[in-house]
């Protein structure tokens, strides 16, 4: 689908001549914490009698995992327009009114992209159309416009909440991350714990691997091998006890 409307797109402007009009595509600064479902408003200003677009827009993929398209508001517009490489950080769209009438639209929100945060507290992305892959222009009245954007950035907050704590003398370390055979999980405990879990989980909060047993007071070595984990992607592990509760992001590359 992509490909035959990139092309029907390029024939559609391929006599066409530059414009100055300024119809501008944006999303807006927001902030989530991990674990959330957010949606990025993708807004625009000056949408008028346009007929095509076409675009790419970028995240971070290591901040923000892509969920969906949702309420879009343009006639036309539809999840399949998006693609092809969602969960490689980065999406082209393009777009054609099916009878190439005139169409305008409110300034405001056009879409939502849907995200999963998966970052860690106050990792950033960049939000962003780049026209990396497919430049960001628009076909209005039979001229090309270069469309305007604006940058936006996505931050992870902090997690507040006194449930969650890391005790002063608690350090970890995971090495190498990303890892593709066996990554190493290093810990330092200030006192004996009882009941200390160790769980490991997917991007969708599937339990894929967990331990529990009395830990003393010292250092701590774990193992994670490929066999505990389906497929290359991010995972989080979780430890647990009494006082204390802390997520890492752990990456398994094993193309």
């Amino acid at each position: 689908m992509i490909k035959e409307l990139l092309l029907y797109f390029a024939l559609l402007l391929w006599f066409v001549v530059p414009s100055q009009a300024q119809l501008t595509i944006f999303a807006e600064d927001i902030t989530g914490q991990q674990g959330d479902i957010i949606d990025v408003s993708i807004n625009v200003e000056d949408f008028t009698d346009v007929v095509a677009m076409q675009f790419t827009f970028e995240w971070d993929s290591l901040v923000l995992d892509f969920v969906d398209v949702v309420d879009i508001n343009l006639v036309d517009l539809t999840p399949g327009n998006f693609g092809p490489s969602i969960k490689r950080g980065y999406v082209v769209s393009t777009w054609f009114e099916t009878y190439l009438t005139p169409t305008s639209v409110p300034d405001g929100t056009l879409f939502k992209f849907r995200f999963r945060v998966i970052g860690d507290p106050t990792e950033k992305s960049e939000l962003v159309f780049s026209g990396s892959e497919l430049p960001n222009f628009a076909s209005i009245n039979g001229m090309q416009v270069e469309m305007e954007s604006r940058e936006a950035t996505f931050m992870v907050q902090q997690v507040l909440n006194t449930t969650i704590s890391v005790p002063n003398g608690f350090d970890l370390s995971i090495s190498p991350n990303p890892f593709q055979d066996i990554a190493k999980i290093d810990f330092t405990l200030d006192k004996n714990y009882e009941d200390f879990t160790v769980s490991i989980y997917s991007l969708d909060g599937k339990l894929l691997h967990q331990q529990i047993e009395d830990r003393a007071a010292g250092s701590h070595t774990i193992q994670i091998d490929t066999e505990r984990l389906p497929n290359s992607g991010i995972y989080f592990v979780q430890m647990l006890s009494e006082g204390l509760f802390t997520s890492h992001k752990l990456i398994l590359e094993n193309y």
